[in-house]
């Protein structure tokens, strides 16, 4: 059944106000509805004309189950084994050896002199890292000097990501609100913190290496939460944050049915120009920006359905007409410039 979101629950009084640079913002879309049909209602999104950020207006105060609605993913795999029922896995299994150990500096049983050399050369290719780190990418930390280094995910959700670099040797931790999540999570060997972060009450500088996946645009205070995760940090520390890009090309193209916009649960929407803004206020000089195209196709097969039904059914894997071209062009804005990526990524060092 589905549930009502109530605008008198809003969790402040809707304002044409930007909440990152103050300047005015208009109403960009009105009328929204979820397209994941759990919640009722109908939602407003505006844009700051300065900044290019995107608010839901009013925000609704949501249960976390209601933001995070659960669905149990495919694990990742953990390091590599032989896998007989593939012809090619002991070579998958070996180029990724090969590059943790060389290009990450990990150490694992019987990588020689040779194995890293290889390591290091196919680590120059971005796509074979993104492939020897399970598609995690920059998220995936190289290996730390000091032993016991902590490595906190922040909406770790079922800890995939966690338990594959504990048994690189990471210490980890995770903060999860979703209780059957965070069940998976534990039982994976991971621990993890049941709670919001802040109200995870985590020590100071305590954290070597602190991810943020898909977890900022669900945030109602962005500058509040952001300093949370600045102050886990140790000095040198560093800070990997994704969110939803508001400006990539599936949001040009698709306008109010791009996936990415996610009313209610999305209550912003971040351009490249007002997460680095945001990052500045809380002055942070050292940040490296980039936009990913990774989920573009994706994007487009979700928004063409809600383009055509007015609503996505998550589990539907079928490929729509269409996606290989705007990949394509995606991919192709990317490598001229243009921050037109599904996703931002921001690496901060404290």
């Amino acid at each position: 059944m589905s549930q009502a979101a109530d605008p008198a629950q809003a969790a402040e009084q809707g304002t044409a106000l930007c909440r990152i640079c103050g300047a005015s913002g208009s109403i960009l879309y009105a009328g929204l509805s979820d397209a994941h049909g759990g919640l009722q209602g109908s939602f407003t999104i505006r844009r700051c004309g300065a900044c290019g950020l995107l608010w839901l207006d009013p925000q609704l105060r949501l249960s976390d189950e209601q933001k995070f609605p659960y669905k149990e993913k495919e694990p990742l795999k953990g390091l590599p084994k032989s896998d007989p029922g593939r012809p090619l896995a002991f070579l998958r299994d070996g180029m990724r050896q090969a590059i943790l150990c060389g290009h990450y500096g990990y150490s694992l049983w019987g990588c020689g002199a040779s194995c890293r050399l290889l390591g290091k050369f196919l680590g120059l290719s971005a796509w074979f890292r993104e492939k020897a780190t399970w598609g995690c990418g920059r998220l995936f930390p190289p290996a730390h000097p000091a032993d016991g280094s902590l490595v906190i995910d922040v909406g770790c959700g079922e800890g995939a990501l966690l338990g594959i670099l504990k048994s690189l040797g990471w210490r980890v931790l995770g903060v999860e609100p979703q209780p059957q999540a965070a069940a998976t999570a534990r039982r994976r060997g991971i621990e993890v913190v049941e709670k919001v972060l802040d109200e995870a009450d985590l020590p100071q500088e305590c954290a070597d290496w602190v991810i943020v996946n898909h977890v900022l645009e669900h945030v109602a205070d962005p500058e509040a939460f952001l300093h949370g995760l600045l102050r886990l940090l140790k000095p040198a520390g560093t800070l990997v944050v994704r969110v939803p890009n508001a400006a990539s090309l599936g949001h040009w193209w698709f306008g109010r049915c791009c996936y990415h916009l996610d009313p209610p649960r999305h209550f912003y929407g971040y351009s490249c120009r007002s997460l680095r803004l945001l990052f500045f206020r809380l002055s942070v000089a050292r940040v490296a920006m980039r936009t990913l195209c990774r989920s573009a196709g994706s994007i487009y097969d979700c928004s063409v359905r809600i383009r055509r039904h007015g609503k996505i059914d998550i589990d539907v894997r079928r490929r729509e007409r269409g996606r290989s071209l705007f990949v394509l062009l995606e991919n192709l804005a990317c490598l001229l410039g243009f921050p037109a990526g599904e996703e931002i990524e921001a690496i901060a060092t404290k």
